[in-house]
């Protein structure tokens, strides 16, 4: 499957994980009174994440935030041997894995398989080299940002911006509680949605094309290295 040997350029990746693929007709999430999802009197910040059930890990999950999150960090290390590398990147990648899957197995979003490997080829293709390197995270790939989509309908209860249907975001979020989906003309990165800051929604969404002949280093994601023709190539920079 060309999935799966895509796979093997993102590691690592569970690769025996089931896959449970909801229907766009689900409309609401089953909150029950005694679930952590339930409105409950005061706020609770120590909680690590809205999506409190553990469900079983899916490897689709773990390949979307593998690409999003590790893929970078790996091919930073390479390009820049010498500079140290983010502790935090596997955990937050395997937050990502964890809170994606249990979104699916709500029935909130939906995975796309075919978009997902177009994803992972984009993201390959702009990690390519290391003229991407520089002190800001590389941005989305458009196809990445299509490979999750929603389906729950207004007035549906919602967790993330992500799980709505299109046209809809999730009004009145504010984890632990959940919000409805309701129409809004309200766009752009909300910093409490969970999904939202897995998915880079944070990050502006660019073609998969890597940098190349510059003048100036606000050419590129890191420098400009200048040649006698009075133009430049982009180079890494490593410092932050």
């Amino acid at each position: 499957m060309r999935l799966a040997m895509l796979g093997l350029l993102v590691l690592p990746v569970i690769s025996t994980a089931a896959c449970s693929r909801p229907t766009p007709e689900h409309e609401a999430l089953p909150v029950p009174a005694d679930s952590p999802l339930a409105p409950v009197p005061g706020d609770s910040p120590a909680r690590p994440s809205i999506y409190t059930e553990p469900v079983p890990e899916l490897a689709e999950a773990r390949l979307l935030c593998d690409a999003l999150h590790l893929l970078p960090a790996q091919r930073r290390t390479t390009c820049c041997p010498g500079a140290p590398a983010d502790p935090q990147t596997q955990t937050a990648t395997d937050t990502c894995a964890a809170d994606l899957s249990a979104a699916v197995a709500a029935g909130g979003v939906v995975l796309d398989d075919e978009r997902l490997t177009t994803c992972i080829e984009a993201r390959e293709q702009q990690l390519a080299g290391c003229a991407w390197v520089g002190p800001s995270p590389p941005p989305t790939p458009v196809s990445c940002a299509a490979a999750v989509y929603g389906t729950l309908t207004a007035q549906s209860r919602c967790r993330s911006h992500h799980e709505c249907a299109p046209g809809l975001r999730c009004a009145d979020l504010e984890p632990p509680r959940p919000g409805l989906c309701a129409a809004s003309t309200v766009d752009g990165f909300d910093p409490v949605d969970v999904l939202a800051r897995h998915l880079r929604d944070d990050l502006p969404l660019v073609s998969a094309a890597p940098p190349g002949r510059c003048r100036s280093d606000a050419g590129c994601p890191g420098a400009c290295q200048p040649d006698a023709a009075g133009s430049g190539t982009c180079v890494a920079r490593c410092d932050p």
